[in-house]
């Protein structure tokens, strides 16, 4: 929403009856959002001898036309050749870094793989040095590139997922393999209320309240834990393996393999049933709009 006016975001509310209100939390200076907004930007403008936002929007829709026409050169190449188990480099050599990215993400994504931008920047650095190399993608997948393909190696030690990564809806409830269901909703939280969630007045083996405006974009996703996960609970004095803190707690293994992980667009992770959420979501008493996170399932 960074290049749509406050004229033009009331002028659609009102066209479709919607009551225009303000989130506290946009106030504060503890956001970059809101750093960006006040300083950031107005200093853009006044050095600029032309319409920021304008540039900016023609910017972005500049890089969704070039996302677009590499999505469309993808899906030629791939009708072209098989990637169903591997992709050959012979193929991919042949192509620009950009194209390769783009090929390589979406072979991945069709196996429910979604791995971070530095394992893919390793793997393209690893590609043009002709290196050999290993990536963990999860628990249960990782990438090996060698001389003549990219391929997915499966784990022995660990069954296939369940349950891919998926985005949380607002609405509804989502159901896991083993009877485990989660919700999310969004509400707007009276003072009384968030007071008695600060003070510890809920069960955080199945509830937990986070704060709508530290989520990346509004947007949730749940997954299962992956090797190497961080996480930070509220209260706590820094990030440590979120292995480390099941095993803490004498979680069994599949507890610790069935438990839903509820992340944020960049997988940061936000709760973890059975344990606080994390203290960068944390709740304050000017925040109204609160996201209500509550999960049902047996413990084992």
């Amino acid at each position: 929403f960074l290049t749509l006016s406050g004229g033009v975001i009331r002028e659609t509310l009102t066209k479709h009856d919607i009551p225009f209100s303000i989130d506290q939390s946009n106030t504060s200076s503890r956001y970059l959002r809101n750093r960006l907004r006040a300083n950031t930007l107005q200093s853009w403008k006044s050095d600029s001898d032309r319409d920021v936002l304008k540039g900016v929007e023609a910017s972005r829709d500049q890089l969704e036309e070039v996302s677009q026409a590499l999505d469309h050169w993808a899906v030629e190449i791939e009708g072209c050749n098989s990637f169903e188990k591997s992709i050959d480099l012979v193929v991919l050599k042949k192509l620009p870094r950009a194209m390769r990215r783009k090929i390589i993400v979406r072979w991945l994504r069709s196996k429910r793989l979604f791995p971070p931008t530095k394992t893919l920047n390793e793997v393209l650095d690893g590609l043009e040095r002709g290196l050999s190399l290993k990536a963990n993608l999860s628990p249960e997948s990782s990438l090996s590139l060698n001389e003549k393909s990219i391929d997915i190696i499966r784990s022995r030690k660990f069954p296939s997922p369940t349950w891919p990564t998926h985005a949380l809806p607002f609405v509804g409830r989502w159901s896991f393999p083993r009877t485990q269901t989660l919700k999310a909703e969004i509400r707007e939280a009276s003072a009384a209320e968030i007071t008695r969630i600060c003070s510890g007045g809920i069960n955080q083996e199945v509830e937990a309240w986070i704060n709508y405006a530290s989520v990346i974009d509004g947007e949730l996703f749940v997954r299962r834990r992956e090797s190497g996960d961080l996480f930070q609970p509220l209260g706590s004095t820094g990030q440590k393996k979120l292995k480390d803190f099941m095993i803490d707690r004498k979680w069994s293994q599949i507890r610790k393999e069935n438990c839903p992980i509820v992340v944020d667009r960049r997988g940061q992770i936000l709760w973890v049933p059975g344990f606080p959420p994390a203290e960068s979501a944390k709740l304050e008493a000017s925040i109204a709009r609160v996201i209500r996170l509550t999960y049902s399932g047996a413990a084992s």
